[in-house]
Formats: C-alpha cells, structure tokens, sequence
C-alpha cells in the first residue's frame, strides 16, 4: 500500500493505524487479513508490512477528532487539508465524499516475507 514519507514515519512511531482513500471504484484498496507492503514509490524499496485489520466505506465528513489522530493528526481540520493536499482537491472539499476507510496494525520489517 503506498503511503507519503510523513505518513510512513508516522506509521513506523505508532501514531497511525488507520488511512482513507477516496472510492474511484468499488474495489476495495485492501483486504482484511491480509499483509500488504508499506511503499512510498513505486521502486522495488519496502518500508514495513501492514496487516489491514479493515476496509469499509465510510463519508469524509463522519471522521472524528479521534479518527483524525488515529489517522496521525492533531485534528480533524489538519487531516482535512492533508487529505485535500495528497488527493490534489482544488478548491473546497465536498465532505460528501465516499472513502475506504482502512484500518491497519504496523507489522515492522518482516524478514521472512519476500
């Protein structure tokens, strides 16, 4: 699963367990139990394993404070100009819009998975 750098780091020191990406369609972005690679590019580099605990359809408007800092920040207007930021909105955000939220545990670097 890709992720940005800030949100890697964030994963790695425990303060993220759980990311939103915007339905494109509806395939689901990933499957629960199952262990997903943590990359910030598409080079053959891999930054940890994840173990997605849960993919369900959620609104961007129903995240709460608490949400926002499962989601690694301080709050909910900091997550939303994240979001906003990593999915190039321009201009307002429809908070009607339908996410996958995905719920995660940080596994570290298992060696015995290639």
């Amino acid at each position: 699963m890709m992720f940005d750098k800030r949100c890697v780091d964030k994963i790695k020191a425990g303060e993220k367990c759980v990311t939103r990406r915007l339905i494109k369609s509806n395939r689901r972005p990933a499957v629960p139990g199952r262990i997903h690679k943590m990359k910030i590019d598409r080079t053959p580099k891999i930054h940890g394993y994840i173990l997605i605990n849960s993919c369900t359809k959620s609104k961007l408007k129903d995240i709460t404070e608490k949400e926002a800092k499962r989601e690694g920040f301080g709050s909910v207007q900091e997550y939303l100009e994240y979001f906003r930021y990593v999915n190039n909105i321009k201009g307002p955000l429809n908070k009607e819009y339908e996410v996958w939220r995905v719920r995660f545990t940080y596994l570290g670097k298992l060696k015995f998975i290639t």
